[in-house]
Protein backbone atom coordinates (compact mmCIF):
# COMPACT_ATOMS: atom_id res chain seq x y z
CA UNK A 1 0.00 0.00 0.00
CA UNK A 2 1.38 3.65 -0.93
CA UNK A 3 -0.27 6.81 -0.81
CA UNK A 4 1.46 9.94 -1.90
CA UNK A 5 -0.02 13.38 -2.27
CA UNK A 6 1.89 16.95 -3.34
CA UNK A 7 1.00 20.63 -3.52
CA UNK A 8 3.10 23.09 -4.89
CA UNK A 9 2.30 26.69 -5.42
CA UNK A 10 3.80 30.09 -6.13
CA UNK A 11 2.13 33.23 -4.96
CA UNK A 12 3.51 36.49 -6.40
CA UNK A 13 2.56 38.99 -3.13
CA UNK A 14 3.62 42.09 -5.12
CA UNK A 15 6.37 43.13 -7.63
CA UNK A 16 9.78 42.41 -6.97
CA UNK A 17 8.32 39.59 -3.95
CA UNK A 18 7.52 36.36 -4.78
CA UNK A 19 6.52 32.98 -2.00
CA UNK A 20 6.77 29.38 -2.83
CA UNK A 21 4.85 26.85 -0.76
CA UNK A 22 5.26 23.48 -1.06
CA UNK A 23 3.71 19.98 0.81
CA UNK A 24 4.61 16.56 0.50
CA UNK A 25 3.05 13.74 2.05
CA UNK A 26 3.59 10.04 1.80
CA UNK A 27 2.65 6.82 3.74
CA UNK A 28 3.12 3.26 2.70
CA UNK A 29 2.85 -0.04 4.19
CA UNK A 30 5.27 -3.18 3.07
CA UNK A 31 4.02 -6.57 4.39
CA UNK A 32 6.78 -9.49 3.52
CA UNK A 33 6.99 -13.07 3.94
CA UNK A 34 10.48 -14.69 3.24
CA UNK A 35 12.15 -18.07 4.12
CA UNK A 36 15.95 -18.20 3.58
CA UNK A 37 17.61 -22.04 3.21
CA UNK A 38 21.64 -22.29 3.37
CA UNK A 39 24.76 -22.87 5.44
CA UNK A 40 25.69 -20.53 8.08
CA UNK A 41 28.59 -19.24 9.90
CA UNK A 42 29.05 -22.79 11.85
CA UNK A 43 28.68 -24.82 8.86
CA UNK A 44 25.51 -25.98 9.84
CA UNK A 45 22.01 -26.39 7.39
CA UNK A 46 19.69 -23.82 8.73
CA UNK A 47 16.21 -22.47 7.63
CA UNK A 48 15.18 -18.85 8.44
CA UNK A 49 11.63 -17.45 8.07
CA UNK A 50 10.01 -14.03 9.37
CA UNK A 51 7.10 -12.15 8.83
CA UNK A 52 7.35 -8.50 8.78
CA UNK A 53 5.14 -5.18 8.16
CA UNK A 54 6.33 -2.06 8.03
CA UNK A 55 4.45 1.20 7.77
CA UNK A 56 6.70 4.61 7.13
CA UNK A 57 4.93 7.71 6.70
CA UNK A 58 6.49 10.98 5.79
CA UNK A 59 5.03 15.22 5.99
CA UNK A 60 7.25 17.97 4.59
CA UNK A 61 6.26 21.37 4.42
CA UNK A 62 8.50 23.87 2.80
CA UNK A 63 8.16 27.79 2.10
CA UNK A 64 10.69 29.54 0.11
CA UNK A 65 10.45 33.39 -0.26
CA UNK A 66 12.85 35.61 -2.73
CA UNK A 67 12.10 39.82 -2.44
CA UNK A 68 13.93 42.58 -4.13
CA UNK A 69 15.19 45.39 -2.39
CA UNK A 70 16.45 48.98 -2.84
CA UNK A 71 15.38 49.02 -6.33
CA UNK A 72 16.73 45.69 -7.13
CA UNK A 73 20.49 46.20 -5.84
CA UNK A 74 19.71 43.78 -2.93
CA UNK A 75 17.95 40.17 -3.11
CA UNK A 76 16.71 38.55 -0.22
CA UNK A 77 16.46 34.84 -0.15
CA UNK A 78 15.20 33.04 2.35
CA UNK A 79 13.23 29.76 3.50
CA UNK A 80 11.85 27.50 6.20
CA UNK A 81 10.62 23.54 6.44
CA UNK A 82 9.62 20.91 9.21
CA UNK A 83 9.90 17.45 8.16
CA UNK A 84 8.13 14.63 10.34
CA UNK A 85 8.97 11.01 9.81
CA UNK A 86 7.84 7.78 11.43
CA UNK A 87 8.18 4.33 11.12
CA UNK A 88 5.67 2.09 12.81
CA UNK A 89 7.48 -2.36 12.87
CA UNK A 90 4.18 -4.16 14.93
CA UNK A 91 5.18 -7.70 15.53
CA UNK A 92 8.11 -9.10 13.16
CA UNK A 93 8.17 -12.86 13.72
CA UNK A 94 11.72 -14.64 13.41
CA UNK A 95 11.75 -18.43 13.58
CA UNK A 96 15.36 -20.35 12.64
CA UNK A 97 15.82 -24.24 12.70
CA UNK A 98 19.02 -25.76 12.59
CA UNK A 99 19.42 -29.18 11.08
CA UNK A 100 19.99 -32.02 13.34
CA UNK A 101 20.50 -36.03 12.99
CA UNK A 102 16.88 -35.73 14.06
CA UNK A 103 15.85 -33.38 11.37
CA UNK A 104 15.22 -29.97 11.75
CA UNK A 105 14.74 -28.28 15.15
CA UNK A 106 13.27 -24.89 16.06
CA UNK A 107 16.77 -22.79 17.45
CA UNK A 108 16.49 -21.52 21.08
CA UNK A 109 19.15 -18.84 20.37
CA UNK A 110 18.35 -14.87 19.90
CA UNK A 111 16.81 -14.20 17.01
CA UNK A 112 14.91 -17.60 16.69
CA UNK A 113 11.21 -17.97 17.92
CA UNK A 114 10.68 -13.86 18.23
CA UNK A 115 8.26 -11.07 17.73
CA UNK A 116 9.70 -7.65 17.52
CA UNK A 117 7.57 -4.61 17.66
CA UNK A 118 9.54 -0.92 16.95
CA UNK A 119 8.59 2.75 16.64
CA UNK A 120 11.14 5.38 15.35
CA UNK A 121 9.82 9.23 14.82
CA UNK A 122 11.73 11.89 13.72
CA UNK A 123 11.31 15.46 13.81
CA UNK A 124 13.67 17.88 12.10
CA UNK A 125 13.37 21.98 10.57
CA UNK A 126 15.40 24.41 9.33
CA UNK A 127 15.49 27.94 8.29
CA UNK A 128 18.34 29.98 5.93
CA UNK A 129 18.73 33.82 4.76
CA UNK A 130 21.09 34.68 1.91
CA UNK A 131 21.73 38.12 0.42
CA UNK A 132 23.06 38.65 -2.74
CA UNK A 133 24.33 42.78 -2.86
CA UNK A 134 24.58 43.87 -6.74
CA UNK A 135 28.11 45.23 -7.44
CA UNK A 136 27.36 45.88 -11.53
CA UNK A 137 25.47 43.46 -14.07
CA UNK A 138 28.61 40.58 -13.71
CA UNK A 139 29.50 40.66 -9.92
CA UNK A 140 27.78 40.43 -6.65
CA UNK A 141 28.57 39.69 -2.92
CA UNK A 142 26.72 37.08 -0.73
CA UNK A 143 26.55 37.00 2.77
CA UNK A 144 23.33 34.24 5.07
CA UNK A 145 23.04 31.94 7.38
CA UNK A 146 20.84 28.93 8.39
CA UNK A 147 19.97 26.62 11.13
CA UNK A 148 19.06 23.15 10.39
CA UNK A 149 17.65 21.03 13.90
CA UNK A 150 16.58 17.32 13.79
CA UNK A 151 15.45 14.56 16.66
CA UNK A 152 14.87 10.88 16.72
CA UNK A 153 13.59 8.68 18.79
CA UNK A 154 13.45 4.92 18.69
CA UNK A 155 12.45 2.15 20.63
CA UNK A 156 12.05 -1.66 20.70
CA UNK A 157 11.00 -4.71 22.49
CA UNK A 158 11.50 -7.98 21.64
CA UNK A 159 9.38 -11.17 23.02
CA UNK A 160 11.02 -14.82 22.72
CA UNK A 161 9.71 -18.24 23.15
CA UNK A 162 10.73 -20.88 25.12
CA UNK A 163 10.15 -24.43 24.54
CA UNK A 164 11.05 -27.82 25.39
CA UNK A 165 13.15 -29.99 23.42
CA UNK A 166 9.96 -32.29 22.51
CA UNK A 167 8.29 -28.98 20.83
CA UNK A 168 11.16 -27.70 19.11
CA UNK A 169 11.00 -30.83 17.08
CA UNK A 170 7.85 -30.53 15.59
CA UNK A 171 7.09 -28.14 12.57
CA UNK A 172 6.59 -24.41 13.78
CA UNK A 173 2.76 -24.58 13.48
CA UNK A 174 2.58 -27.67 16.10
CA UNK A 175 4.69 -26.41 18.54
CA UNK A 176 3.75 -22.56 18.44
CA UNK A 177 0.13 -23.11 18.95
CA UNK A 178 -1.49 -21.40 21.68
CA UNK A 179 -2.62 -24.86 23.69
CA UNK A 180 1.25 -25.44 24.32
CA UNK A 181 1.16 -22.68 26.96
CA UNK A 182 2.33 -23.58 30.38
CA UNK A 183 2.94 -27.01 28.74
CA UNK A 184 6.60 -26.44 27.19
CA UNK A 185 5.85 -23.02 25.94
CA UNK A 186 6.52 -19.97 27.37
CA UNK A 187 7.42 -16.57 26.87
CA UNK A 188 9.41 -14.15 28.36
CA UNK A 189 10.36 -10.21 26.91
CA UNK A 190 14.47 -9.92 26.14
CA UNK A 191 14.32 -6.06 25.24
CA UNK A 192 17.81 -5.03 26.40
CA UNK A 193 18.94 -1.65 27.28
CA UNK A 194 20.59 -1.38 23.48
CA UNK A 195 16.85 -1.27 21.91
CA UNK A 196 16.32 2.33 22.11
CA UNK A 197 17.80 5.38 21.94
CA UNK A 198 17.46 9.46 21.57
CA UNK A 199 19.29 11.80 19.41
CA UNK A 200 19.90 15.13 18.41
CA UNK A 201 21.73 17.56 16.00
CA UNK A 202 22.04 21.10 15.52
CA UNK A 203 23.92 22.22 12.50
CA UNK A 204 24.40 26.35 12.71
CA UNK A 205 26.00 28.08 9.33
CA UNK A 206 27.18 31.22 7.82
CA UNK A 207 29.06 32.46 4.47
CA UNK A 208 30.34 34.58 2.58
CA UNK A 209 30.87 35.05 -1.18
CA UNK A 210 31.99 37.57 -4.50
CA UNK A 211 31.12 36.80 -7.60
CA UNK A 212 33.37 38.94 -9.59
CA UNK A 213 34.06 39.48 -13.67
CA UNK A 214 37.51 40.06 -14.10
CA UNK A 215 38.08 41.13 -17.68
CA UNK A 216 35.43 39.75 -20.23
CA UNK A 217 36.42 36.38 -19.97
CA UNK A 218 37.38 35.47 -16.56
CA UNK A 219 35.09 34.84 -13.29
CA UNK A 220 35.90 34.41 -10.44
CA UNK A 221 33.51 33.52 -7.41
CA UNK A 222 35.31 32.86 -3.33
CA UNK A 223 34.40 32.57 -0.52
CA UNK A 224 33.87 31.02 3.14
CA UNK A 225 31.30 28.87 5.04
CA UNK A 226 31.59 27.94 8.69
CA UNK A 227 29.36 25.28 10.23
CA UNK A 228 28.90 24.08 13.61
CA UNK A 229 27.64 20.72 14.65
CA UNK A 230 26.51 19.65 17.91
CA UNK A 231 25.34 16.27 18.83
CA UNK A 232 23.74 14.25 21.07
CA UNK A 233 22.56 10.81 21.02
CA UNK A 234 22.68 8.31 24.08
CA UNK A 235 20.58 4.51 24.60
CA UNK A 236 17.36 5.18 26.23
CA UNK A 237 14.79 2.34 26.42
CA UNK A 238 11.77 2.97 28.31
CA UNK A 239 11.30 0.12 29.85
CA UNK A 240 14.56 -0.38 31.90
CA UNK A 241 14.66 1.68 35.49
CA UNK A 242 17.82 1.52 35.84
CA UNK A 243 20.36 4.76 35.40
CA UNK A 244 19.96 6.25 31.87
CA UNK A 245 23.37 5.82 30.12
CA UNK A 246 25.39 8.88 29.97
CA UNK A 247 24.73 10.37 26.34
CA UNK A 248 27.42 11.01 24.08
CA UNK A 249 27.88 14.66 23.30
CA UNK A 250 29.58 16.04 20.42
CA UNK A 251 30.67 19.71 19.33
CA UNK A 252 32.51 20.32 15.43
CA UNK A 253 33.39 23.38 13.84
CA UNK A 254 34.65 23.93 10.43
CA UNK A 255 36.09 26.38 8.09
CA UNK A 256 35.08 25.30 4.51
CA UNK A 257 36.64 27.76 1.64
CA UNK A 258 36.10 27.51 -2.00
CA UNK A 259 37.40 29.21 -4.77
CA UNK A 260 35.79 28.76 -8.55
CA UNK A 261 37.47 30.17 -12.05
CA UNK A 262 35.39 30.38 -14.93
CA UNK A 263 36.97 31.50 -18.17
CA UNK A 264 35.00 31.52 -21.87
CA UNK A 265 37.40 30.56 -23.95
CA UNK A 266 34.29 31.15 -27.34
CA UNK A 267 30.98 32.18 -26.54
CA UNK A 268 29.70 28.76 -26.28
CA UNK A 269 33.06 27.09 -24.51
CA UNK A 270 34.10 27.38 -21.00
CA UNK A 271 36.43 26.46 -18.89
CA UNK A 272 35.98 25.80 -14.92
CA UNK A 273 38.12 24.69 -12.28
CA UNK A 274 37.44 24.69 -8.72
CA UNK A 275 38.90 23.36 -5.17
CA UNK A 276 36.60 23.61 -2.35
CA UNK A 277 36.49 21.58 1.23
CA UNK A 278 33.13 19.75 2.68
CA UNK A 279 32.08 17.88 5.09
CA UNK A 280 30.41 14.66 6.15
CA UNK A 281 28.44 13.54 9.20
CA UNK A 282 27.14 10.22 10.00
CA UNK A 283 23.76 9.62 10.16
CA UNK A 284 21.92 8.93 13.56
CA UNK A 285 21.56 4.54 12.53
CA UNK A 286 25.66 5.14 11.95
CA UNK A 287 26.18 7.21 15.34
CA UNK A 288 23.37 5.31 17.66
CA UNK A 289 24.75 2.40 19.78
CA UNK A 290 21.55 -0.01 19.40
CA UNK A 291 21.31 -3.38 17.70
CA UNK A 292 19.02 -3.95 14.65
CA UNK A 293 19.34 -6.94 12.84
CA UNK A 294 19.82 -6.97 9.05
CA UNK A 295 17.97 -9.72 7.96
CA UNK A 296 19.30 -9.63 4.09
CA UNK A 297 22.85 -9.54 5.11
CA UNK A 298 21.72 -11.99 8.55
CA UNK A 299 23.93 -9.67 10.62
CA UNK A 300 23.23 -7.42 13.62
CA UNK A 301 24.10 -3.91 12.51
CA UNK A 302 25.28 -1.48 15.86
CA UNK A 303 26.38 2.53 15.89
CA UNK A 304 29.29 3.76 16.89
CA UNK A 305 29.24 7.07 19.24
CA UNK A 306 32.64 7.93 19.15
CA UNK A 307 32.37 8.59 15.09
CA UNK A 308 34.11 11.70 13.80
CA UNK A 309 32.75 14.12 11.00
CA UNK A 310 35.03 13.42 7.80
CA UNK A 311 36.07 16.47 5.68
CA UNK A 312 36.73 16.41 2.21
CA UNK A 313 38.99 18.56 0.04
CA UNK A 314 37.57 18.65 -3.72
CA UNK A 315 39.26 19.30 -6.98
CA UNK A 316 37.81 19.95 -10.36
CA UNK A 317 38.54 20.79 -13.94
CA UNK A 318 36.10 20.96 -16.08
CA UNK A 319 35.62 21.64 -19.83
CA UNK A 320 31.93 22.25 -21.44
CA UNK A 321 30.65 24.19 -24.72
CA UNK A 322 26.51 24.39 -25.54
CA UNK A 323 25.07 22.84 -28.35
CA UNK A 324 22.71 25.22 -28.17
CA UNK A 325 20.92 27.84 -25.90
CA UNK A 326 18.68 25.32 -23.62
CA UNK A 327 19.24 21.49 -23.51
CA UNK A 328 22.44 20.62 -25.93
CA UNK A 329 25.73 20.58 -23.56
CA UNK A 330 29.25 18.03 -24.03
CA UNK A 331 31.46 18.25 -21.14
CA UNK A 332 34.36 16.33 -19.74
CA UNK A 333 35.60 16.72 -16.20
CA UNK A 334 38.86 15.70 -14.22
CA UNK A 335 38.29 15.54 -10.41
CA UNK A 336 40.14 14.41 -7.08
CA UNK A 337 39.08 14.05 -3.48
CA UNK A 338 41.20 13.63 0.06
CA UNK A 339 39.42 12.23 2.48
CA UNK A 340 40.07 13.02 6.28
CA UNK A 341 39.09 10.43 8.82
CA UNK A 342 36.47 8.91 6.21
CA UNK A 343 33.56 6.73 7.26
CA UNK A 344 33.59 2.86 6.69
CA UNK A 345 31.46 0.44 7.28
CA UNK A 346 33.55 -3.08 9.68
CA UNK A 347 32.91 -6.29 10.66
CA UNK A 348 33.23 -7.40 14.03
CA UNK A 349 33.84 -10.55 16.03
CA UNK A 350 30.20 -11.17 17.42
CA UNK A 351 29.66 -14.87 18.95
CA UNK A 352 29.90 -17.45 15.91
CA UNK A 353 29.42 -14.38 13.37
CA UNK A 354 30.26 -10.85 12.65
CA UNK A 355 28.40 -7.72 12.97
CA UNK A 356 28.81 -4.77 11.11
CA UNK A 357 29.45 -1.42 13.07
CA UNK A 358 31.44 1.79 11.52
CA UNK A 359 34.88 3.60 11.53
CA UNK A 360 36.70 5.95 11.01
CA UNK A 361 40.10 5.47 8.75
CA UNK A 362 42.79 7.47 8.85
CA UNK A 363 42.79 8.86 5.20
CA UNK A 364 41.64 8.16 1.83
CA UNK A 365 41.94 9.63 -1.33
CA UNK A 366 39.65 9.53 -4.75
CA UNK A 367 39.91 10.71 -8.60
CA UNK A 368 38.57 10.27 -12.02
CA UNK A 369 37.05 11.13 -14.88
CA UNK A 370 33.44 12.54 -15.66
CA UNK A 371 31.72 12.54 -19.31
CA UNK A 372 28.12 14.06 -19.84
CA UNK A 373 26.17 14.72 -22.61
CA UNK A 374 22.77 16.70 -23.06
CA UNK A 375 21.17 16.54 -26.53
CA UNK A 376 18.18 17.68 -28.13
CA UNK A 377 16.67 15.03 -30.82
CA UNK A 378 15.80 18.44 -32.81
CA UNK A 379 18.58 17.56 -34.61
CA UNK A 380 17.13 14.03 -35.95
CA UNK A 381 13.69 15.78 -37.00
CA UNK A 382 11.85 18.72 -35.95
CA UNK A 383 8.74 16.68 -35.00
CA UNK A 384 11.43 15.55 -31.83
CA UNK A 385 12.12 18.62 -31.09
CA UNK A 386 10.36 18.76 -27.54
CA UNK A 387 12.42 15.26 -26.53
CA UNK A 388 16.17 15.35 -25.37
CA UNK A 389 18.40 12.42 -24.24
CA UNK A 390 21.32 13.02 -21.31
CA UNK A 391 23.74 10.80 -19.71
CA UNK A 392 27.34 10.83 -17.54
CA UNK A 393 29.50 8.53 -16.45
CA UNK A 394 31.75 8.62 -14.00
CA UNK A 395 34.63 6.44 -13.85
CA UNK A 396 36.57 6.36 -10.29
CA UNK A 397 39.67 5.06 -8.65
CA UNK A 398 40.20 5.54 -4.53
CA UNK A 399 42.18 3.88 -2.05
CA UNK A 400 42.88 3.75 1.74
CA UNK A 401 45.64 2.58 3.50
CA UNK A 402 45.21 -0.18 5.82
CA UNK A 403 49.04 -0.35 7.36
CA UNK A 404 51.78 -2.73 6.71
CA UNK A 405 52.01 -1.01 3.22
CA UNK A 406 48.96 -2.38 1.96
CA UNK A 407 45.88 -0.44 0.23
CA UNK A 408 42.39 -0.82 -0.98
CA UNK A 409 39.32 0.83 -2.90
CA UNK A 410 37.50 3.04 -0.21
CA UNK A 411 34.69 1.13 1.55
CA UNK A 412 31.39 1.58 -0.54
CA UNK A 413 32.78 3.62 -3.55
CA UNK A 414 31.92 2.41 -7.30
CA UNK A 415 34.28 2.63 -8.91
CA UNK A 416 32.05 4.03 -11.89
CA UNK A 417 28.42 5.32 -11.88
CA UNK A 418 26.18 5.70 -15.07
CA UNK A 419 22.93 7.93 -15.47
CA UNK A 420 21.05 7.75 -18.60
CA UNK A 421 17.56 9.37 -19.12
CA UNK A 422 15.35 10.91 -21.72
CA UNK A 423 13.15 14.09 -20.91
CA UNK A 424 10.40 15.76 -22.65
CA UNK A 425 9.29 19.81 -22.35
Amino acid sequence: LFIRGLLATSVPLAEGHQVNALVLYTHSGESTASQVTGTDNSTSLIERTRLRFVERQLTFGQLVGKDNLARERIQLDWQGNVALVSQDEPDTRDLLRTMTPDGLVIDSGSGSSERLYSELSELTGGAGFGLTFRLGRLSSVQTGGALHASSRDYQTRRFHFDLSSALARMSPQEALDPTNAGQGLSLRETTVPTDGYTASRLVSSAYAMADLAVGPKLRLVGGLRVEHSALEVGLSSKLFMAAATPATERSDTALLPSLNAVYSVTGASNVRAALSSTVARANFREIAPALYYDYVRRRAVGGNANLEETRIDNADLRWETYLDQTTGILAASLFAKRFTRPIEQVLEAAGDGQNVSFLNADAAQSYGLELEARLSLRRLSPALAPLSVAGNLSLIRSSIDVGGGKERALQGQSPYVLNLGIGYE
